[in-house]
């Protein structure tokens, strides 16, 4: 057999060619080892089988596999032998439990048949963490965007193959209301809830079915089932309560939705969310003008003393809906507390802390020199040349005591069509030109608003249209050249140049009509290049591509996966913070990813309690 390596996956073709020589070298083990590599590149999809077949009467599932087998290749490969050998039920329960860790794969395309098919009806038990993977990412909101709705689509799939063969009991028929739900199958997800329902009462059931009403526009449907899920657990009445308030919220009664936000704040002073919520509702039912109660029959919810009215919330209300753009609606309590989408965490880099500190001061910063143990991003040093009133960052003094070498943060990390900045060593230089008057001015007139990411991309949507493909690379060039027109009074340099960054990338996303030409070509480029603070950037925009286009996002998850395995391995990476915040409000993310966001945070913790 001719050479080839076990050490990293070739493509599924390759794979299966070497698996078929070995197979004809009567190897059916080593003909395993590449049928995985196949079959995990081509999962869902039935081009393989016949070969697995093949494998597996050359020799056993018992010889072939190891008892304590922890390989997710290999697990899954034993799952579809499993299936080929009619022992579905064992072949359903391997793969679940695959699918539930590896939900970045299409799994459901072979779960869904196969549930449908096997010869037994499976009760879907061992799946009920798979079905609730939709939830990871929506938790909170019924307002869905079109890639987490499609996540949800084909999970419902394997629901409707469970509810169909008749032997799914309670669990598993209320969280295929919730996958239901989010696929916005609301008459199914009241059903399917109903169906819990029928094997007794119980929290999930209810709460499942309050919400599924709740969605389906059934308020008054959806009152009654918390009130009674709130009667079998009492000591749920919080989180009832507040869901109550969500549900006259939308009912627009706004007044008995304050009064249950103001009870359940008395109990949890630190739900944000509520907090949010708490400051519209003031702001919209000012306690001096508050008329009666809209929805009569919901006045028994707000029993309970309500505490006094913090007279700066009405004042902060109103500063979220300015920064929303109309009206709030209860999923806007999930999105504003939430960093890079409601606000916009301004960098920790050590040069910009001490800018900042130099700020705080009323320094001048002629003169000042700034040594940092590693090399920054090199958008630091321009908000340093900035600040000092330069635009040639060599005309401040900056020094780092050490550049990182695995990888290089100054160097691309794959193939990219232009760079945002080349180095001299490590100084960095502009790598592309300044954009014209035209993209000066739509980026300065996004990065001077509010900040909240839905209203940005919304307008960028407009304004990039208007722009064209054609200025694609303009708009990278905004995010390294000042611009012409002032900066906000008030705001610092370091922010301004950031939320330049941020405005230029979102409109990089929207001047194509289709959503993977030139503008995410741009966008990747700056992902693959230089370490900046333009990535964090990029990262946020191809996040709201990806969370719009289903077709787009297994593209940009694989993109950002690779940015991670590039990180530079000592000092700060600027881009991290937006990376941990951004890359888990996907749908079909990998849990080995987001395990690698927590310790980021969890490091985050440590640290500050540290200082």
């Amino acid at each position: 057999m001719e050479d080839h390596s076990h050490d990293e996956p070739e493509d599924a073709e390759r794979e299966a060619a070497i698996a078929e020589m070995a197979l004809a070298e009567n190897d059916p083990a080593h003909a395993l080892h590449h049928l995985a590599n196949a079959l995990f590149d081509t999962v869902g999809e039935d081009t393989y089988l016949d070969l697995a077949r093949r494998v597996l009467a050359a020799s056993s599932i018992d010889a072939l596999f190891d008892p304590d087998e922890g390989h997710d290749r290999r697990l899954a490969t034993k799952a579809v032998m499993l299936h080929l050998a009619g022992r579905d039920d064992e072949a359903i329960d391997l793969l679940g439990a695959v699918a539930t860790y590896r939900v970045d794969l299409p799994f459901e395309r072979w779960l869904a048949p196969w549930i449908a098919e096997a010869r037994e009806p499976n009760d879907g038990s061992s799946l009920l963490h798979y079905l609730m993977t939709p939830s990871r990412s929506t938790v909170g909101r019924t307002r869905l965007r079109p890639t987490e709705v499609a996540h949800a689509e084909a999970l419902a799939e394997v629901a409707d193959a469970l509810l169909e063969r008749g032997r799914a009991g309670a669990a598993v028929c209320a969280c295929a209301s919730g996958v239901y739900r989010r696929a916005g199958r609301a008459a199914d997800a009241i059903a399917a809830a109903e169906r819990s329902l029928s094997f007794g009462e119980s929290y999930m059931a209810l709460t499942m079915l309050a919400l599924a009403k709740r969605v389906a526009g059934d308020f008054e449907g959806a009152r009654k089932a918390f009130e009674r899920a709130k009667e079998i657990d009492p000591d749920a009445a919080l989180t009832i309560d507040s869901d109550l308030g969500r549900i006259a919220w939308d009912a627009g009664d706004h007044v008995t939705a304050r009064r249950l936000f103001e009870k359940v704040l008395q109990a949890r002073r630190d739900d944000v969310e509520l907090q949010v919520g708490l400051q519209w509702l003031r702001h919209v039912t000012p306690e001096e003008e508050t008329p009666p109660s809209a929805w009569g029959r919901i006045k028994s919810w707000t029993t309970g003393t309500t505490v006094s009215t913090d007279t700066n919330d009405a004042a902060k209300g109103a500063s979220h809906e300015t920064r929303v753009g109309r009206p709030l609606v209860p999923d806007d309590t999930v999105l504003i507390p939430m960093a890079t989408v409601g606000w916009l965490p301004e960098s920790t880099d050590a040069t910009v802390n001490a800018l900042r500190q130099l700020t705080a001061k009323e320094a001048s910063f002629d003169g000042v020199s700034i040594g940092v143990s590693h090399l920054e991003a090199p958008s630091v040093r321009l908000a340093f040349a900035w600040a000092a009133g330069h635009d040639d960052l060599e005309a401040v003094k900056y020094s780092a005591e050490r550049v990182p070498s695995d990888p290089d943060p100054r160097e691309p990390w794959d193939d990219v069509p232009f760079v945002l900045w080349r180095f001299d060593g490590t100084l960095p230089t502009r790598g592309v030109d300044a954009p014209d008057a035209a993209v000066d001015e739509a980026v300065t007139a996004i990065a001077s608003q509010a900040y909240h990411l839905p209203t940005w991309w919304a307008h960028a949507k407009e304004r990039g249209r208007a722009l064209g493909p054609e200025r694609a690379r303009g708009l990278a060039g905004a995010m390294v050249h000042r611009s012409s027109h002032p900066i906000p009074e008030g705001m610092p340099v370091w922010v301004w140049l950031q939320r330049r960054q941020v405005a230029a990338a979102l409109l990089l996303a929207h001047v194509d009509a289709s959503p993977s030409g030139v503008g995410w070509s741009t966008l990747e480029a700056i992902l693959c290049g230089p370490h900046d603070w333009a990535v964090e950037a990029a990262i946020l925009a191809a996040v709201e591509l990806a969370l719009d286009h289903p077709h787009l996002a297994p593209l940009v998850r694989v993109t950002l996966e690779s940015l991670l395995d590039h990180a530079p391995n000592e000092g700060h990476v600027c881009w991290m913070d937006t990376f941990a915040t951004a890359y888990p409000r996907l749908p079909r993310t990998s849990k080995h990813v987001r395990d690698r966001c927590d310790e980021h945070w969890r490091r985050r913790d440590d640290e500050a309690q540290q200082e």
